[in-house]
């Protein structure tokens, strides 16, 4: 994962305390600081040892891991869309074992392959 005044700073984005996220254009009210804080919130509302939320974890990070896939690296597309295909598409019961495994095959896949999979262009200013 990239540093994300880094990024910010590569692309040419001023990063504020106020307004829309400065990276995805999300509603929120105290820019990519707060977007990226709304995560921890998820999870703090969450109680993980309930069985039935137990896959919601993987759920949780997938989706924000793509809402700033800038962030996480372009690869990192793949290793969330596939998981989140598995959960959906293929019923597949996640748990932690199998991410080094689709991690291994994302591996193994991306040899002598061009990423695809780009993220929209950061947004710039907030609506």
């Amino acid at each position: 994962m990239q540093d994300l005044l880094d990024y910010a700073k590569k692309n040419g984005i001023t990063l504020q305390h106020e307004g829309n996220c400065q990276f995805c254009g999300a509603k929120v009210s105290q820019g990519v600081w707060e977007c990226l804080s709304n995560i921890n919130h998820i999870a703090e509302l969450l109680d993980f040892n309930n069985p039935i939320y137990y896959v919601t974890r993987f759920l949780s990070v997938d989706a924000m891991a793509l809402q700033h896939c800038e962030i996480h690296g372009p690869w990192n597309n793949h290793i969330h869309l596939t998981r989140l295909f598995l959960i959906f598409e293929k019923n597949v019961a996640w748990d932690y074992s199998k991410t080094p495994q689709l991690s291994n095959i994302i591996n193994h896949y991306k040899k002598n392959k061009s990423e695809f999979l780009t993220p929209p262009p950061p947004t710039k200013k907030a609506d």
